[in-house]
This record gives C-alpha cells, sequence and structure tokens, in this order.
C-alpha cells in the first residue's frame, strides 16, 4: 500500500511541494481539542523552486493549490470518517460491557439529579405525542417520557443496554407506550420525515468529533415535524473537570450554535446542569 506522505508527493512534485511529514491529531486520545475535529492534518510543506511562490505563474499556481486543497480536504474526511467508525466500535463495546450496571452508577453519580431535573424542567412532553430517544441506552429519559403518555421509540447501538431497557419497560408495566426499542446507530435513523413531536439525544455527541454532530442533528431535523421540538446536551467545555477528560469532545460554543442554526434549528432555552450545556430546540420551518 502507498503511503499517504508518497501519495502526497507523486501529485504535489508536478507544481514544486514536497511534504515532509503528515500528522494526525487524535481527538478521541488528547487533550484540549476544543472545537478542532477528531482528526486535523498537518502538513510541512517545502517549496523546491528557487524563487517564491509570487514569482511563480500566478494563474497557474492558485489553479494547482485548489487542486491541492480540494485532495487534501477529501483526506482529511477520510481520515475522521475513519475516527468517528472507530470511536462507534469502542463505544459500543464499552456500554455492552457496562449494561448490566449503569444504572446504578449513573445514579449514584453527582451530576445525575441535577441534569434530570434539567430535563424535567424543560421537556414537557404530552400524552399521546410521539417521541424518539436517540442513543437511549437503558432508557432513563425514554422512561421518562413514556410515564407521561408518550409513544416512545428507542435507538441505541449497544443491543445490552436495550436489553435492560426491555427489561424495565416490562417491570414498569409501560409497554402501551413503547412503540419500538430499535438497534441502530445516531446517523442513520430509520424513520420517516417529519414523523416526531419530540426527538433527544443525551449522553452521546461528547464522544464524537463535531462533524459526527452535525450528521446526527441534520438526521434529527429530518424526523422532527416542523416547529417541533428536540432536547440535547453537551460538554460544559469551561468546566474544569471536562477539561481534564481527554476523551470528551469539547465543542467551541459559538461554533456549535452556528451549527444549529445552519441546519435548521432554533435554540429555545439553554441550560447548565453539572457538567452539561442543555439545549432546547425548535425545528425551523
Amino acid at each position: 500500500m502507498v503511503s499517504p506522505i508518497r501519495r502526497l508527493n507523486r501529485f504535489g512534485t508536478s507544481f514544486g511541494l514536497h511534504f515532509t511529514s503528515l500528522e494526525p491529531f487524535e481527538g478521541e486520545r488528547k487533550k484540549n481539542q476544543e472545537s478542532k475535529p477528531a482528526l486535523v492534518l498537518y502538513w510541512n510543506v517545502c517549496i523546491h523552486h528557487r524563487h517564491s511562490l509570487s514569482k511563480i505563474d500566478k494563474k497557474a499556481n492558485q489553479n494547482d493549490l485548489r487542486t491541492l486543497n480540494v485532495h487534501l480536504q477529501g483526506m482529511k474526511m477520510k481520515e475522521i470518517d475513519r475516527e468517528i467508525e472507530e470511536i462507534k466500535i469502542y463505544r459500543r463495546k464499552f456500554y455492552d460491557n457496562r449494561a448490566g450496571v449503569y444504572d446504578k452508577i449513573w445514579w449514584e453519580s453527582p451530576e445525575s439529579t441535577e441534569e434530570i431535573d434539567g430535563f424535567r424542567n424543560l421537556v414537557k412532553v404530552k400524552h399521546g405525542e410521539i417521541v424518539l430517544d436517540v442513543a437511549t441506552g437503558t432508557g432513563i429519559y425514554l422512561i421518562e417520557m413514556a410515564k407521561k403518555g408518550a409513544q416512545c421509540y428507542g435507538l441505541d447501538a449497544s443491543p445490552k443496554m436495550l436489553a435492560q431497557l426491555k427489561r424495565k419497560i416490562e417491570q414498569l408495566e409501560l409497554e402501551g407506550n413503547v412503540e419500538e426499542i430499535r438497534v441502530c446507530e445516531a446517523d442513520k435513523i430509520p424513520y420517516p420525515n417529519d414523523f416526531f413531536d419530540w426527538v433527544s439525544c443525551i449522553g452521546m455527541l461528547e464522544y464524537y468529533p463535531i462533524e459526527y454532530a452535525e450528521t446526527v442533528l441534520s438526521e434529527i431535523r429530518r424526523v422532527l415535524k416542523p416547529g417541533k421540538r428536540c432536547f440535547i446536551d453537551i460538554p460544559d467545555p469551561g468546566d474544569k473537570e471536562n477539561q481534564n477528560r481527554d476523551y470528551l469532545y469539547k465543542y467551541d460554543l459559538k461554533t456549535f450554535e452556528n451549527m444549529l442554526n445552519k441546519i435548521g434549528f432554533d435554540i429555545l432555552a439553554k441550560n447548565v446542569a453539572a457538567r452539561m450545556i442543555q439545549y432546547l430546540l425548535s425545528k425551523r420551518t
């Protein structure tokens, strides 16, 4: 297999560029990535012309650099996609291995009360509304909505977490309020456009680069009815404990909120709950 450096040098020599390094920034394993994507490619570019680029034929050089930029961007996106797939595999195994003790750990955590209180204050689900909980896990939030009489759907990538949820639904006799529980990735929601009155996605986006968050939120918007609402959360980037957790993606808030606006969401409310920032969104019509 030809290395990325050799491919780039083969591509770049036609216009005098030589690449000496291609270094991945591994956001899942390094600290303080902030708004950087999961893999950011760095290139040390050596110019082999005796004259500066400003003295090279500018029109030809601009075309060459534009072509190179497209090529590099394509490589960057492939690296990000590969990292996302690796994270998916890791998170699925992580939750499968902890499914039996997940609820106990969560409810005993100091953040749980504040986070669920924030959810209850912002999410006012009505009887009969159709709701979707993306990355539902053991269904802590889905059960909250089912108890209010909503017709609930739940998606998660971990079969063992969903097995725990199904047992809880039976124990609580909530079968009449749960339409479907399905093993599924968050970026491929298997429902039609404009189907749900509410969609929630809690405790998931923090493990992925912002490119994946945009994909998931675009899918959520697609299945949400016009004018209806969505509840999500992300880590507070200013929280000191979050800053010390190098496996979390701490999005720049301005960048994240601009992305929400671009997708077509309006921010109705924003709440800090423990280490998380909770958003109540509305699908712009």
